[in-house]
C-alpha cells in the first residue's frame, strides 16, 4: 500500500515476514527499554539505539531541557540486527539509505502509533522512516496515525502537532509483521 502525503513524499507499507514472533522480540528487548515518563499519552515503553558506537551513551536531542534515560542512546542488542536485515532489504527498494539508529516503543492495547517527520530549518538531509510492527495477537493490529509537526514558536526546542487548514493527518492499519517507509 502506498500512501501519499501533501509534503512528506510518501509511506509505503508491506507485509513482510520476520523469523522473530513479538514473544522473541519482547523477551530479547524489555531488558532495554524504559517505562514511560507521563509525558507521553500513550502508555509505552521505549529506547533508543544505535549501532554507531560514536553515538551510544549520547542523547537523542542535546537540545532538550529534559533528557530522559529512555532517550539516550545505547548500543543495539542483538534483536535489533536481525531486525534490522528485513527492514533493511525493504527500505532499499524505495531509497538508498542505511538503516542505523532505532527507536522501540512497546505500546499497550489501545494505543496508537504517531508516525510523523518533524520539520526544523536546519535540517539537510531528508528524514527516512521505517516501522517494524510485532503484534502480541497476530490477527490483531495498530494504527499507524500520520502527522505534520512544526517548530513551536514558544518553545523553539520542541515541535507541535500542525493543526488548521494547511495540516495533513490520516491513518493506517498497520498488521503483524508489517513494514512501513516514510521517505
Amino acid at each position: 500500500m502506498n500512501y501519499e502525503t501533501p509534503d512528506d513524499g510518501s509511506i509505503c507499507v508491506y507485509s513482510s515476514y520476520f523469523d522473530q514472533n513479538y514473544e522473541t522480540v519482547n523477551s530479547e528487548i524489555s531488558d532495554y527499554i524504559y517505562v514511560g515518563d507521563g509525558y507521553s499519552v500513550n502508555q509505552r515503553q521505549s529506547a533508543v539505539f544505535s549501532s554507531d558506537p560514536n553515538k551510544v551513551g549520547t542523547p537523542l536531542c542535546p537540545l532538550w531541557n529534559n533528557i530522559p534515560p529512555r532517550y539516550i542512546y545505547q548500543q543495539f542488542p542483538d534483536i535489533l540486527f536481525k531486525i534490522r536485515e528485513v527492514a533493511q532489504k525493504i527500505c532499499c527498494e524505495i531509497v538508498d539509505h542505511q538503516l542505523t539508529e532505532a527507536i522501540v516503543n512497546k505500546y499497550q492495547k489501545g494505543d496508537s502509533i504517531s508516525y510523523h517527520k518533524d520539520y526544523h530549518p536546519g535540517n539537510i538531509d531528508t528524514p527516512v522512516s521505517v516501522v517494524c510492527s510485532f503484534e502480541k495477537f497476530p490477527e490483531k493490529s495498530h494504527l499507524l496515525q500520520f502527522y505534520r509537526t512544526v517548530e513551536d514558536a514558544d518553545n523553539p526546542r520542541t515541535t507541535k502537532k500542525q493543526r488548521g487548514p494547511d495540516s495533513s493527518e490520516f491513518e493506517i492499519p498497520l498488521d503483524n509483521f508489517s513494514v512501513a517507509v516514510m521517505v
